[in-house]
């Protein structure tokens, strides 16, 4: 999967489990509600990491290992 629709995806994923409605994505609507809603964060910081997983920086695999880390999840191929 390219960069492109890996973010494409990772929009798609954050506006059905985090922002839950049709609204057109933003955001600022996804970070609140991250922000105010605890199982809500949960999807948002699983979908982030996931995202990182599977990046080209090093950096950020690195990152995804240590929130998976934190909040106890697996993120599978």
């Amino acid at each position: 999967m390219d960069k492109q629709s890996r973010s494409e995806h990772l929009r798609e994923c954050l506006q059905r489990a985090v922002m839950m409605s049709n609204k057109r994505f933003s955001w600022f609507r996804v970070l609140h509600k991250a922000i105010k809603c605890p199982d809500r964060r949960y999807h948002f910081w699983w979908r982030i990491a996931c995202y990182w997983h599977h990046s080209d920086s090093n950096f950020l695999q690195k990152r995804a290992n240590k929130d998976k880390q934190k909040y106890h999840f697996q993120i599978w191929n």
